[in-house]
């Protein structure tokens, strides 16, 4: 690895840990106010166990959003989702959720561990546990390039990359609402951070050596989860792999090695953390009125539910990247930096994103205006305050439709400052 390069990746790091990772944090604080606006008409008995649990997991994400150590960087990796095991373990009605909160614990804790194996490496290696390593040089021996794949694996478990996603798919199903809102819009950013920010030489291998392996994996993955939202009648679950298809989509972007991919990845992750968290509480309002999640269930909610009807409509149309949405700029990066490196890749999104448009269209028309099952007429409209909580994430994901040239500034920075 020559100077010129170790200087690339130095910049790179220092520059990521600096900008994306800020935003990264005051994504953390919005998330964190809006789970506190959620709680205010719910009458928990541990009302202030349950918010000691979400400033806990707030001080994690943050920390490890904006530190430089990298032994702090493994606890508050490790840390933020014990908080989250709790949620799930203990404020879930579920006879289900012991599994689910161990499966949420321990494979992504257990497959976690190499990480420290890795850093045994760094420190031996470099003498230094600072992710702006200023003596970086290329892992070249077999032992070194396997603890770096080894590592790279625990952040394709934190992001639910399919095969590694099934602990996410339960957890969801299984958690409370707010588990679901804690888990889709923070969780998930802890791999992905990890995997834009741990150490100089992961983009030097995962960028420049497997970069077309990597691709070809997103690209896979993103097709597979695609077809399993199929085979989904739960709208909890259908919503779950709506997350596994946005990190398909990040991880796209993130190995195209070309500045629209980069953007493109780094919108689309921080829309996810905003519109998921959002349509999982849609789903907690519906589930709360009738204990259901089926979606074969529910019928014509339109007539009895209108505000929340037009409110779930425009929520589905960011999901589904319509244009004039926050998404949609994110997926437009995502399919010009594909046509530029990708033919294959390039029909292959294009394919999905008729396909998947399609989909969430019928989704939407099947709990709305399809003939229900069950009777609709107590099905009460939102309160002021549900309205509220809603349209504070409606709010916070207009600004990136109107402003957006501070999160693709923000990502073209740091994709010059680790190619110049």
């Amino acid at each position: 690895m020559t100077d010129s390069m170790i200087k690339i990746f130095n910049k790179y790091c220092v520059y990521a840990y600096s900008e994306l990772g800020v935003i990264l944090a005051i994504v953390s604080l919005l998330l964190g106010m809006y789970c506190i606006l959620f709680l205010a008409d719910k009458s928990y008995r541990y009302y202030r166990h349950i918010l000691f649990t979400i400033l806990l997991i707030l001080a994690f994400t943050i920390t490890l959003f904006l530190t430089s150590n990298l032994i702090i960087f493994y606890i508050c990796f490790e840390a933020a989702l014990i908080p989250l095991t709790f949620i799930v373990l203990i404020w879930s009605k579920t006879p289900e959720r012991v599994e689910a909160a161990l499966r949420l614990l321990f494979y992504t804790f257990l497959l976690a561990l190499p990480t420290l194996f890795y850093l045994g490496i760094v420190i031996a290696r470099f003498g230094s546990l600072n992710i702006t390593i200023d003596d970086a040089i290329e892992m070249g021996s077999p032992v070194e390039l396997l603890a770096w794949v080894a590592m790279f694996l625990a952040f394709l478990v934190k992001t639910a990359i399919p095969p590694f996603h099934l602990w996410l798919v339960e957890a969801h199903v299984e958690a409370p609402t707010l588990g679901s809102i804690l888990l889709s819009g923070l969780a998930l950013k802890l791999g992905l951070y990890g995997v834009l920010c741990m150490l100089p030489t992961i983009f030097y291998v995962g960028g420049h050596r497997g970069s077309q392996y990597l691709h070809l994996l997103s690209l896979l993955a993103l097709t597979y989860a695609v077809m399993e939202i199929l085979a989904q009648v739960d709208w909890k679950k259908i919503v779950a792999y709506f997350s596994v298809v946005h990190m398909g989509l990040i991880f796209i972007g993130l190995f195209s090695n070309s500045l629209s991919g980069f953007q493109g990845a780094v919108v689309i992750a921080i829309i996810h953390s905003f519109v998921s968290p959002a349509l999982f509480t849609c789903v907690g309002y519906l589930y709360e009125r009738h204990e259901t999640k089926d979606i074969t269930v529910y019928g014509r909610l339109a007539e009895v539910m209108p505000v929340f009807s037009f409110i779930a409509f425009f929520l589905f149309l960011i999901e589904m990247a319509f244009p004039g949405t926050p998404s949609f700029i994110g997926e437009l990066f995502l399919f010009n930096s594909t046509a530029a490196t990708s033919f294959v890749a390039f029909f292959s999104l294009f394919y999905y994103y008729m396909f998947f448009a399609v989909f969430i269209f019928k989704v939407y028309a099947t709990i709305f205006f399809d003939t229900p099952s069950i009777s609709i007429q107590d099905f009460d409209d939102l309160t002021l305050l549900e309205v509220s909580q809603l349209l504070y994430m409606v709010v916070i994901l207009c600004i990136p439709t109107l402003y957006p040239q501070v999160i693709i500034d923000s990502a073209a920075r740091a994709f010059w400052d680790s190619t110049t």
